[in-house]
């Protein structure tokens, strides 16, 4: 107990003027709204130090604010007690970026499974929690399965491994209310990707289903065999499933092919996030084994999508793989036959002219297409000429991203006019700087082996996105890496427009980082800034 009370005290340095740098808690009709730290009042109760959140409180706000186990367990004492009277209104706790442990998820289940909880969104990203702190987090959500509220549970960039995982989608069967399960950066392997597939394939009409419809999984070691396993969840016509991230997950043309089988006979699943390691084109990936998905694999993909009249994808990311003519030729005629798709990435891949002339039959045709990224292939003028001439065509298209590739600047200028010339309904990324990315990526690359190296490519897949949008030399990365603590593409989920206040960047500094973003493949790690609005 001293010991617990010596922690409470050391981490109440974070209730200080750290807190000004964050939005201060707003007033409606005299009542607190969205709260921080500074709003808690520490007590002691029978011993036993407690955190007092005030009553009004319906957000709460305590990311990477030092919070430790101990913080953790007193402030979910003082959570649940409120659920216990029936005045607790927190629907959103953010506690990302800390580091509450195991101790402190179970406390924090604690509070989830408490009658009167009103909790409908938890953020505990990047918390050092291992697989008995997921196990907990289950089993309060299999025991609260139908009165539960929560909506979303963000667990990236932990410890979780299969067995944290396999509980988790234990406890998902039946639930009613969860919505979204974040687990990107945690090694949870082919095993609990089959678990969370198993449950997905029942959707909430199946009474011991589940109503998941947002399921993240980038780099969680999920490779060819787990992709396959949620292909035949998405097969399923109970499986309520509209966005599957599994980016940077090694999942080559088997996997590819196993997600085709779901892809046929889907009609819910709206985006598709299949993105390859930033390594596959630059070196091996120490994380996964396999070979990064090709011609084979994309051509499945396509040809599910072309034959599926109920197919609803909008959003289809399959960069950073080794996609040639041939994948290009194959997405092309789904361009020509589909119209639902509206974001086609395949950038980072082989795709030469040939292949963007496919693309361009199928742009010409394409009325709801509004995005095609093609940086980083093998794309020289013939193929741009076809693709500029295609933009001319189609004025529903609002990005073409053609740098990184040996494209003449006489073509880009005249891209760049294209889509500059219906004004801001189309919008162009400018040509890379070559030297200043490599001087950026030289600031960030530690050890080429082990967990350092592992770390600057992670880095390096942020420091690239805002290089494409000609921002990572503004400010902004640095403010991201060294203000913000964002280390890797899923420290992002933990960032919000408070965070982005607190930082020394401009009003529109801020908002050219949050527009480039959204409009990325990082958009769905970014998703409380993407929805940030006038906040900024």
């Amino acid at each position: 107990m001293k010991m617990l009370l010596l922690r409470a005290l050391i981490s109440i340095a974070w209730v200080s003027g750290a807190a000004a740098q964050e939005d201060s808690a707003q007033e409606d009709s005299g009542a607190f709204r969205n709260c921080t730290d500074a709003d808690l009042k520490w007590v002691t109760v029978n011993g036993a130090p407690r955190v007092e959140v005030p009553a009004a409180c319906t957000a709460l706000n305590l990311a990477n604010t030092r919070v430790a186990d101990g913080t953790a367990q007193a402030l979910a004492v003082g959570l649940a007690a409120n659920a216990a009277q029936g005045l607790d209104q927190i629907n959103t706790l953010r506690l990302q970026r800390n580091s509450i442990g195991d101790a402190g998820c179970s406390a924090l289940a604690g509070y989830v499974q408490q009658a009167g909880c009103a909790l409908e969104v938890l953020h505990l990203s990047s918390n050092d929690i291992s697989d008995d702190g997921a196990a907990e987090l289950a089993a309060a959500l299999q025991r609260t399965s139908k009165t539960s509220k929560l909506r979303e549970l963000h667990l990236a960039n932990n410890g979780i491994e299969t067995e944290g995982a396999v509980a988790l989608a234990t406890a998902l069967r039946g639930n009613a209310a969860l919505e979204v399960l974040v687990l990107s950066y945690n090694a949870i392997g082919a095993d609990g990707a089959r678990a969370l597939a198993a449950t997905a394939r029942s959707g909430p009409a199946a009474g011991s289903g589940s109503s998941l419809r947002d399921l993240k999984l980038a780099r969680c070691r999920v490779g060819n065999d787990g992709a396959v396993a949620l292909g035949g969840a998405l097969a399923s016509p109970d499986c309520a499933l509209e966005s599957l991230d599994l980016a940077m997950n090694g999942v080559g043309d088997p996997g590819a092919v196993g997600l085709a089988v779901g892809l046929r006979v889907n009609a819910k699943l709206d985006t598709l996030l299949l993105t390859g390691h930033p390594s596959s084109l630059r070196g091996a990936d120490t994380d996964h084994a396999g070979l990064p998905m090709g011609d084979s694999g994309a051509a499945a993909l396509a040809d599910a999508l072309r034959t599926n009249p109920l197919t609803r994808l909008r959003v289809l990311d399959l960069s950073r793989g080794v996609l040639g003519d041939a994948a290009a030729h194959a997405l092309g005629l789904v361009l020509l036959e589909d119209q639902t798709l509206e974001v086609l990435k395949l950038q980072e891949n082989l795709i030469g002219d040939a292949g963007a002339a496919d693309l361009a039959r199928g742009l010409e045709g394409h009325g709801v297409l509004e995005e095609l990224h093609l940086r980083h292939n093998n794309v020289h003028d013939e193929g741009a000429s076809r693709l500029y001439a295609a933009l001319r065509r189609n004025p529903q298209v609002h990005q073409l991203v053609l740098y990184d590739n040996m494209v003449s600047g006489t073509i880009m200028d005249r891209v760049r006019e294209t889509l500059h010339s219906d004004g801001a309904a189309r919008q162009h990324v400018a040509t890379r700087d070559h030297a200043l990315a490599q001087g950026a990526l030289a600031r960030t690359t530690a050890d080429d082996n082990g967990a350092k190296g592992s770390a600057a490519a992670a880095l390096a897949a942020v420091y690239d996105v805002l290089d494409g949008c000609g921002l990572a030399e503004s400010g902004a990365f640095d403010a991201l890496h060294a203000e913000l603590g964002v280390e890797a593409p899923a420290d992002l989920e933990d960032l919000d427009a408070s965070d982005l206040h607190g930082s020394s960047l401009a009003p529109m500094a801020r908002l050219n980082l949050v527009a480039c973003l959204c409009g990325s493949n990082l958009a769905p790690l970014a998703g409380a800034l993407c929805g940030a609005g006038q906040e900024l």
